[in-house]
């Protein structure tokens, strides 16, 4: 085998909600990817790679900083109601790849289409120059010409003093998926997809049901999701022949990429249809976690398939061994895929990957999923259980009841979750130890129910009927809480947040009394879509202790209200509103992508 150059160039390719199983090969028998397939043979493909969390703001940490749990590191979104956003949270140690790369001698470079993949976000921090190029709001994002054009112009002005480290960013399989020339590929002569899809692969049907729940796909048919799927696969067939031109300037300057790695990986996939869903939701599905990753370049032995497991926390180790970088002790929870000459892949044998995310822990073997949603979370109360446990068989899966064998099986499951990931979440726990300034607001999907409080859970939509909101008790839909009936014991919740004094106040939006038949539908709308407060009801003063904040919420103040967020206001600080939506054009480039309503 060659010799690794000491200190290659480095292009890294984020393929954003890319699943593994549609490259050809991954196994789709559409030609979706040839020239990627091509750069995998001509290096290693790690078969079973697997994203840790479900979507972009908690994948993204994981994957630049080897870490299951880290703060933030895109562009603001929710940073005084998202706990791992909060401004005021420490590193704690952790070193993200480009700061990591900077540190060595590298410019680094990179282009973006997302945009929360920023200049002046803490990950754009660590660029010399991270471009961010932004679409026409209402399209959501840029395609994958621009962003590669943009790549081979950052890659032909580089510096050739020193090693370049390239990022590039693509969004093309992100919903909305634009049709690069308004035609759909792979799909039978004669199918009318424009009757029921956009050329933004946007349902033309069932607005009522995704009105309330954009990635329901309970209503596609069959010819519905092979139509879906087709979108995607040309949407990912158009982003491999883009790719393949920046491919073609690498080699035009080192045709055996001797000189330099190229990492292709994602941040997370995407759901199909499968299960009744699409887009990235958390439902830990292998459509969404089971992810590429291919390295090449740089001497690696070509025809490499590696069948073991691993994850995103292991990339930037994996890079690090590879380019013989020096890294903090303890730097990461990921393992390097690579043996310390890195010539060698590592044969470690692991019996899983771990998932984890503020409200959930999971690990995945061969044959199994346990997923462990926080103690006290709203749904695990509702549901009466924090496991869910499903048998896999293949990428499919089915969820079996924890009785006999099963509960052996869920208990050995946990235990490999603790021994994972108690300490990692431990560490990120401790990041809390500076006080806020100013008021953070903690939406109910962050609270933590006490024992005892019983809770029924809705999933409000078209199905809905007067009935169903009518058991008396507390209630949990749309992300908030609401009482039904009385004589109910206080709602009593725990939140994350540092130690010391906190005024508190509960944020309600008033329900109105609901109709019994005739336009309850409208009264629906009024009383679930918004989750901006309209008023606030004082809790009093509490004190958080060891990180932690518990308050009771007495029915008599909040009855005939949904309770959408919790104001904590530290001592010697004013008491402020929710922060405003993102300006404009923002925040319509992000309604684009599904992120905001």
């Amino acid at each position: 085998m060659p010799s690794i150059p000491t200190r290659p160039n480095v292009v890294f390719v984020l393929l954003d909600a890319v699943r593994a199983d549609r490259f050809g090969g991954w196994g789709n028998p559409n030609p979706t990817t040839p020239n990627l397939d091509a750069l995998a043979r001509a290096g290693i493909r790690f078969a079973r790679h697997y994203a840790n969390s479900h979507a972009t703001r908690a994948s993204m940490p994981q994957l630049m900083s080897g870490r299951y749990y880290h703060p933030d590191v895109l562009r603001g979104f929710e940073p005084f109601s998202n706990p791992s956003e909060y401004p005021f949270r420490e590193r704690d140690g952790s070193v993200l790849l480009p700061e990591l790369l900077r540190q060595h001698g590298y410019e680094v470079l990179g282009v973006s289409a997302h945009p929360w993949v920023v200049g002046d976000c803490p990950l754009g921090q660590g660029f010399h120059r991270l471009d961010f190029l932004p679409a026409e709001p209402s399209r959501g994002h840029v395609d994958a010409a621009s962003v590669v054009d943009r790549a081979i112009g950052l890659w032909r002005d580089r510096a050739r003093d020193r090693p370049a480290f390239l990022y590039v960013h693509v969004m093309d399989l992100h919903i909305p998926r634009w049709l690069p020339n308004s035609e759909v590929l792979f799909l039978p002569p004669g199918v009318a997809w424009r009757e029921r899809f956009t050329e933004g692969s946007i349902p033309r049907f069932g607005h009522r049901r995704r009105f309330w729940d954009p990635v329901d796909a309970r209503d596609f048919t069959p010819a519905d999701r092979a139509i879906f799927a087709a979108f995607y696969d040309t949407s990912l067939a158009y982003t491999d022949a883009q790719l393949a031109r920046l491919l073609d300037v690498l080699r035009s300057e080192d045709a055996d990429l001797l000189s330099s790695v190229v990492a292709i990986v994602a941040d997370h996939g995407e759901d199909l249809g499968e299960e009744g869903r699409t887009s990235h939701s958390d439902s830990l599905t292998d459509g969404v976690q089971h992810i590429p990753f291919i390295l090449a370049g740089a001497g690696l032995e070509g025809g490499q398939r590696v069948e073991a497991f691993s994850e995103n926390v292991d990339v930037v180790p994996t890079l690090a061994r590879l380019l013989n970088l020096e890294t903090p002790l303890g730097a990461f929870d990921g393992r390097p895929l690579v043996e310390a000459d890195a010539h060698r892949l590592s044969r470690e044998d692991r019996p899983g990957v771990f998932y984890a995310w503020l409200e959930y822990q999971a690990v995945r073997t061969r044959t199994s999923l346990l997923r462990l949603d926080a103690e006290g979370a709203p749904e695990a109360v509702c549901r009466g259980r924090r496991e869910v446990l499903w048998r896999l068989d293949g990428s499919a899966r089915r969820e079996v009841g924890l009785t006999g064998p099963a509960v052996r099986e869920a208990e050995a499951l946990r235990a490999a979750l603790l021994q994972r990931l108690a300490g990692p979440e431990a560490r990120f726990f401790e990041t809390l130890r500076h006080a806020p300034t100013q008021s953070l607001f903690v939406p109910p999907r962050y609270w933590r129910v006490a024992d005892g409080v019983p809770v029924t859970c809705h999933r409000i939509g078209a199905d809905t009927r007067p009935g169903d909101l009518r058991v008396p008790g507390w209630h949990y839909a749309r992300q908030g809480f609401f009482l039904s009936a009385g004589g109910c014991r206080d709602l009593e919740v725990t939140v994350a947040t540092p130690d010391g004094p906190y005024e508190v106040d509960v944020g309600v939006v008033p329900l109105g009394r609901p109709p019994r038949l005739f336009k309850f539908h409208l009264w629906l709308r009024r009383a679930f879509r918004d989750a901006a407060p309209e008023r606030f009801v004082p809790l009093g003063a509490h004190t958080a202790r060891e990180c932690r904040l518990t308050v009771a919420i007495p029915e008599a103040a909040v009855s005939g209200h949904r309770l959408v967020t919790l104001r904590l206001t530290p001592a010697g600080a004013r008491a402020e509103a929710p922060p405003p939506d993102e300006e404009d054009e923002h925040h319509a480039r992000l309604r684009a992508l599904g992120y905001v309503e």
